[in-house]
């Protein structure tokens, strides 16, 4: 019997040991402080330096209909089909007017209208490249992540000279982007003023 009351005991203060510890650690994990450090409003980041592509619609027959805002290169075709991965913007014609969309909704647009520029379009390469239309230039890149994240996202739509927008680009980046002028139908011209962002 004393064995067995031996083993009770040790029982019973394994279990007190336990529970000590239990109350320890969960007193070690609960902090009443706050860890996280409080947000900085007081800084903008300015727009970089404006950049301007010059677009061909689909059939133009020498500018290129797609547009990298990465690396700020208007792509022709051939190039554009061997970066599907990297096309943001791509400039279209159909339905009767002048488009600006996303990589996917370009390549959607192109088997809808048989758009041969981007009809066959790797649809596990291309993104949905998404965009904002705002009524004016965002004062700076935080301005513009916030009008991006605030705003109705579009991948597609009709445009014209004076529109502008935030793109949200496919190595993440908010970037500004303005038609400052545009003509023609499928082998029109499109001139696109852009801003990087580095958010």
């Amino acid at each position: 019997m004393n064995i067995l009351s031996t083993k009770k005991v040790l029982a019973g203060a394994l279990v007190v040991l336990g529970l000590s510890m239990t109350s320890t650690l969960t007193g070690c994990l609960t902090d009443d402080k706050k860890d996280t450090a409080p947000v900085d409003t007081s800084h903008h980041t300015a727009w970089g330096t404006s950049m301007t592509a010059n677009l061909g619609a689909q059939a133009h027959p020498t500018l290129g209909s797609v547009l990298d805002l990465d690396s700020g290169k208007v792509w022709l075709s051939a190039v554009a089909n061997q970066n599907q991965a990297k096309i943001d913007l791509v400039y279209l014609y159909y339905n009767n007017a002048a488009h600006l969309d996303g990589a996917r909704a370009a390549r959607d647009s192109g088997a809808k209208y048989t758009i041969n520029l981007t009809n066959t379009y790797d649809t596990t390469k291309v993104k949905d490249i998404m965009m904002v239309k705002v009524t004016a230039k965002p004062a700076d890149q935080e301005a513009g992540r916030t009008a991006y994240t605030a705003g109705s996202l579009i991948r597609s739509t009709t445009i014209a000279a004076g529109d502008k927008f935030v793109v949200k680009t496919t190595e993440g980046k908010y970037t500004y982007v303005e038609i400052t002028a545009i003509a023609g139908t499928t082998a029109g011209t499109a001139d696109v003023s852009f801003i990087m962002g580095s958010l």
